[in-house]
Order: C-alpha cells, then structure tokens, then sequence
C-alpha cells in the first residue's frame, strides 16, 4: 500500500514514517517547508515539496498524488480548511482516500467560535465563556497556541473582546488529549495523552489508557 503524509518535514512525522513504514507501507511524504526538506527526503520513500496549504496549487498537486495512493494522511489544518471549502474539487473515488471528517464537521471544529457555541448548545461540556479576567482568549482559526493569550486585567479583557476568538475562564489542572479513529461511527481505536512538556504542540506525553 501506498499511503501520502503531509507535514512530513516535522520532527513529530518522523514517529508516524518509521511506523508506517515498519508494517510494509510505501510512505509518501509532501511539505511546503524547504528549510526542512532533508528530513522528508531521508525518511520517506518518495517525497515533494508542495505549495503551501491554503492555495489553489496545493489542492491541484494533491489531486494528482492522490492517483497514485491508497490513503492521505493530512496533518495540517490549513488542509482541512482548503479541502472541506473545496470538497466539489474532488471525486468521490479521491474524497474516499482522504483520512479525515465530512466537511461540514471539519470546517465546525476548527472555528473555534462556532465549536464554542455548538458544545453549548448540544450540553457538551466545555470552559464557559469568560465575563472578566482572569481569562485566556483564543483566536478563531490557530493552532499550536498561536495567538493565544493569558489575560490578566480587565483592561486587556475589554481590549480582546474586540477581536475574533473566544474567551474562556481560566482553568488549572492536567492537559490531556484525546486522539480516537473511527470507521462511519463505531470507535476503532483510541489513545490518551497527558500532555507533560509544550512548547505550543505537545513536545513530551504521557500514554495514560484511562477508559
């Protein structure tokens, strides 16, 4: 099997490359970072620079390594977003290799003001939005914790109810994440992860499998 990964040029694809490879899987790899490209080129069988993520050439270099694959792994959300708003771009044959949700999911879950007002409506829990500081405010599309700020003052409260985000009460306490597949919707697999070094991402977790 042939299987395309993107972001294939982070430090954090090298653990996916090395797995997928080690169960007979023919990895190819793309990245739009050529400062890096010696990672991708070293560890995957095949690899390509591409266009960054949010432009009409990467939705056409996509369409045509998807031809030659089985699956796509895409990592970034810049992908997703470009994908789901473009989802008509592709055929159903090509949708069908793409590892990732429906698009109206997708696009739901990565705003995160429209994830906000979702969880709520539904009753999923979630921090409430914020009435003062201290607070934390999250810009609408990020990830990383680009742009996120710790607000400490009811000044700069009323200073980042102006821009486009959330803002939630401040919490303490372990992070965890939580990664799970699913076919259609039965739960394959799961994986916990107690989030114990970040730098942005999570650069060191725990494997917690706390059902």
């Amino acid at each position: 099997m042939r299987v395309l990964l993107s972001a294939a040029c982070s430090v954090a694809s090298v653990s996916a490359i090395k797995h997928l490879k080690s169960l007979g899987v023919k990895v190819i790899g793309i990245d739009s970072t050529s400062s890096r490209t010696e990672i991708g080129k070293n560890f995957c069988d095949e690899f390509y620079n591409v266009p960054l993520a949010l432009t009409k050439e990467y939705l056409e270099i996509l369409k045509s390594l998807l031809a030659k694959v089985g699956l796509f792994i895409p990592f970034i959300d810049e992908e997703l977003i470009n994908i789901s708003k473009n989802i008509n771009y592709f055929e159903d044959a090509e949708i069908k290799k793409i590892a990732m949700c429906n698009s109206t999911t997708t696009l739901l879950c990565l705003d995160k003001v429209r994830f906000q007002e979702k969880c709520e409506e539904v009753k999923i829990p979630i921090a409430p939005l914020a009435k003062k500081a201290p607070c934390i405010f999250k810009p609408r599309y990020g990830r990383g914790s680009q742009g996120v700020v710790i607000i400490n003052d009811n000044n700069q409260f009323d200073y980042y109810k102006q821009k486009n985000g959330v803002i939630q009460e401040l919490m303490d306490g372990d992070e965890y994440t939580i990664d799970a597949i699913f076919e259609s919707n039965n739960l394959v697999g799961y994986s916990s992860r107690k989030r114990v070094e970040t730098r942005g991402v999570s650069t060191v977790g725990e494997i917690i499998q706390n059902s």
